[in-house]
């Protein structure tokens, strides 16, 4: 996202530039919807955390979360 935002920037590339670019974008993640349009500050409501195992990556539980914090 970051590049195709920097792609579409007219003129120079400075913080302001970019953070307007990133104002008017919205993008298609294979079906993830990702808007910053409407003075939107979180792209998406989605959140996904995954751990790192032995048997590669998987989703954290809730009550693996849980039990990590006590």
């Amino acid at each position: 996202m970051t590049l195709k935002i920097l792609k579409t920037i007219p003129g120079k590339i400075n913080h302001a530039s970019f953070l307007k670019q990133v104002a008017n974008s919205k993008f298609d993640l294979g079906g993830i919807a990702i808007d910053f349009t409407q003075n939107r500050t979180q792209s998406s409501d989605l959140v996904l955390i995954n751990i790192f195992t032995p048997q590669g990556f998987q989703d954290l539980k809730k009550d693996m979360l849980r039990d990590m914090f006590q």
